[in-house]
């Protein structure tokens, strides 16, 4: 009885653990790069246009 609760606590956290490793290093990575390509392409079309 007392394994049991302790696996379905640890398995969620070994999950978000997982993800979040995986996600941060490389998913936000790429997405930081890709607004910060989308906001230089923003200044520049309005620094062309003024």
């Amino acid at each position: 009885m007392n394994k049991n609760p302790n696996e379905d606590e640890i398995r969620p956290n070994a999950i978000d653990f997982k993800l979040k490793n995986h996600f941060s290093a490389n998913q936000l990575r790429n997405a930081f790069v890709e607004c910060s390509i989308s906001v230089l392409d923003l200044l520049c079309e309005n620094v062309q246009f003024a």
